[in-house]
Order: C-alpha cells, then structure tokens, then sequence
C-alpha cells in the first residue's frame, strides 16, 4: 500500500511539474526570442517531458485494461528504455534550453524516471 501511495505522489508530482511548467510557458509573452534556437529548445524539453509522462500513462492503462499485468513484465524494458531516452533529452534540451519552466520541466522527467526505476526494481 505504501509503494502504491508514492506512486501516486510522485505521479501526480510530476503531472503538476509539466502542467506549471506549460502555464509558464503559455504566460509568457514572446515565445521565441532571439537567440530562437534556446527557445526551441526549450519547447523541446517541455514537449519531451510530456512524452515522458503520456509513455508510462499509456504503458499502464494497457497493463489495466486488457487486464494482464504479465504484459508488464515482458515489455517494461522497451517502455522504460524509450522513457529514458526522453528524459535524457528532456534533461540536455532544458539544461540549455531557454524558459523559466526549465526547472519544473527538469524535476518533472527525473520524478517520472524515478517511478520507471522503480516500477524496473519491482520486478
């Protein structure tokens, strides 16, 4: 039950980091400034974290509604290696991205790859 609550928590954690991290991006005014390849970016990072989060949603909606938690196990590797690599580029693309939602978007992809570790380690 503790295991099933922080996952939750850290879901749900990460799912307000992207929809923060949007909002800063939709208020501010110019979205992409000069020099306008740090603004893309930028974008990239908050599209790629987003990505990030709609893989693991759709890795477990699948899992619960054909309602065969074996599926998990058997493909939990390819879900969580395309997973990374998101927030691989997620990371890079906000490290030197432009945008003051970098910092939600950077704490959002490590938040969603924790819950990968740790969906890999129950296993």
């Amino acid at each position: 039950m503790t295991g099933t609550l922080l996952f939750v928590v850290i879901f749900f954690a990460s799912c307000g980091g992207i929809l923060v991290a949007w909002m800063q991006w939709f208020s501010q005014g110019d979205h992409f400034r000069p020099p306008k390849w740090r603004n893309v970016l930028g974008l990239t990072a908050l599209s790629a974290a987003t990505l990030q989060i709609l893989v693991l949603i759709l890795f477990e909606a699948y899992a619960v509604m054909a309602d065969d938690f074996s599926y998990r196990a058997r493909n939990i590797f390819l879900w969580g290696r395309i997973a990374t690599y998101l927030c691989i580029l997620t990371l890079l693309a906000a490290l030197i991205g432009k945008g003051r939602f970098r910092i939600a978007v950077a704490l959002s992809a490590l938040a969603t790859e924790a819950i990968w570790f740790a969906l890999g380690m129950g296993l």
